[in-house]
């Protein structure tokens, strides 16, 4: 096993591990639905069926200790229905989202700089550079995608590949340092598309902007990256998963340049 390989196989055992990861995340949310259902049937909560929003209701106490007297006190009782419950449990399921994709794009961002290496790039590194960097130096990487697009509509081309890059690296960096929201998303459509040249003096392409968008919640939501799975308007029951989409093209794009950068290298000594 070369050392290229090695770095594969460790990023494929990262992946397999945040998958099991998402999966549970999404599963919370059905346990949660089971287990309100089955204190409703021993009758230990009203059945919300019978009950007005604020009927269905609990008390939260925060407590905090008094470090002037050692004695603990109420910060303040927050009073909580089951509208307020439903909104928490998608929050906590989106920000769990955020981070599996933080996650994901570290052990994507690893591979890479260690095939940056293997190719001896030595600019200042960034991912969606590197991918760039990769695509002139090794064509055949590039040819092959483009081919692969005309064949199968499904299959992103180039340009959408280097977008889907650019913006998941955009994302890491907000959910990093902005607590997972673009306060000003002109400045992050902005720098999605220029890293990849398609901001076009400032007039880019619907078709960019909408699937920047894609990624975002609405209204007072509008500013706050959001990764649950959506409904599909043209598919009853159907929905889009949002996060999942993101990590097949980490995942698959590596695993396609794995062995090109291989041939190359060894091409290349």
């Amino acid at each position: 096993m070369t050392e290229l390989d090695s770095q594969l196989d460790d990023f494929k055992k990262t992946i397999i591990q945040i998958n099991t990861y998402k999966s549970f995340t999404k599963s919370l949310a059905y346990k949660f639905s089971i287990y309100e259902q089955s204190l409703e049937d021993h009758n230990l909560i009203r059945k919300r069926s019978e009950a007005t929003d604020n009927e269905w209701s609990t008390i939260i106490n925060f407590r905090i200790k008094d470090y002037g007297t050692g004695s603990f006190k109420s910060l303040e009782y927050n009073e909580f229905t089951i509208d307020h419950f439903k909104l928490f449990e998608l929050e906590l399921k989106n920000r769990q989202y955020q981070f599996i994709l933080l996650h994901a794009f570290e052990a994507f961002e690893k591979y890479l700089k260690f095939a940056a290496s293997q190719i001896r790039y030595t600019k200042n590194f960034s991912p969606t550079a590197f991918i760039q960097h990769l695509h002139k130096t090794i064509p055949i990487i590039s040819r092959i995608i483009k081919i692969r697009n005309e064949n199968d509509k499904k299959f992103l081309g180039e340009i959408n590949l280097l977008l889907t890059f650019s913006l998941i690296e955009q994302l890491r960096h907000q959910i990093t340092h902005a607590n997972g929201y673009a306060h000003d998303k002109d400045i992050f459509i902005k720098k999605c598309l220029n890293r990849i040249g398609r901001y076009n003096e400032g007039k880019p392409k619907l078709e960019y902007t909408d699937y920047i968008n894609n990624f975002f919640g609405s209204r007072k939501y509008e500013n706050l990256i959001c990764l649950i799975e959506v409904k599909d308007n043209l598919k009853p029951f159907t929905y889009y998963d949002r996060l999942g989409d993101l990590i097949e093209e980490l995942v698959s794009y590596i695993l396609f340049i794995n062995d090109h950068i291989k041939q190359f290298k060894a091409t290349a000594t």
